[in-house]
C-alpha cells in the first residue's frame, strides 16, 4: 500500500453499546438505560433498587373474589391499582375463594390500620355505595404473614368497578 494512516473519530461509549446491541443484542460495556438514567430520574422514574428501600415497598395486596364471574372485573381493578400505586403497593393475583359475607380489607399487623384505611379510601370509587369493612387479623392467626400484607375480600354479588380514587 500507500502507507496512508486513516484516523477515525473515537466512538463514544454510548455508540459502542448501540453497535454491540445491533450486532449481538447485548453489550458488556454498559446498559443502554445508564445513558438516560438521570433524565428518567428527573421524570420520577424509579429504579427497582430504590423501590426495595422505599417506604411501604413491601406492602402487597391480594384480591379474593367469591365467584368466577367477578374475576375479570377484579383483574381490571388490579391493573388500575398497579398503575395508581405500583411504587408503594405490589398487587398480586386475583383468586376465587369462599369469601365472607361482607366486603372487607384484612390486615395482619396492628400498626397497619392506617394503610388499610387508605386502601379503603382508594377503593371506595370501585365499590360505590358499599361499605368496606376493615378486619384486624393481627391476633389469632396461627402463622403471621410478613408485614405489609393486605387482602381485599369481595363477596359474591358485589359489583366491582375499575375506578380507583386518586389522591
Amino acid at each position: 500500500g500507500l502507507g496512508l494512516a486513516v484516523v477515525l473519530p473515537v466512538m463514544q461509549l454510548s455508540e459502542h453499546v448501540v453497535h454491540d446491541y445491533a450486532a449481538t443484542t447485548l453489550s458488556l460495556k454498559a446498559h443502554p438505560v445508564s445513558f438516560v438514567r438521570e433524565a428518567l430520574e428527573r421524570l420520577g422514574v424509579r429504579t427497582t433498587a430504590s423501590l426495595a428501600t422505599a417506604k411501604n415497598a413491601h406492602n402487597r395486596l391480594y384480591i379474593q373474589v367469591g365467584t368466577e364471574a367477578q374475576r375479570e372485573p377484579a383483574e381490571a381493578l388490579r391493573k388500575d391499582l398497579m398503575l395508581a400505586l405500583g411504587n408503594v403497593l405490589a398487587v398480586g393475583h386475583v383468586e376465587v375463594r369462599d369469601t365472607p359475607s361482607a366486603l372487607q380489607i384484612r390486615y395482619y399487623g396492628a400498626d397497619e390500620i392506617a394503610g388499610a384505611k387508605e386502601l379503603a379510601s382508594l377503593l371506595s370509587a370501585a365499590f360505590p355505595g358499599q361499605n368496606i369493612a376493615l378486619s384486624d387479623f393481627s391476633h389469632g392467626v396461627v402463622k403471621q404473614p410478613e408485614p405489609g400484607l393486605y387482602e381485599l375480600w369481595v363477596p359474591a354479588g358485589v359489583i366491582i368497578g375499575n375506578a380507583v380514587r386518586r389522591h
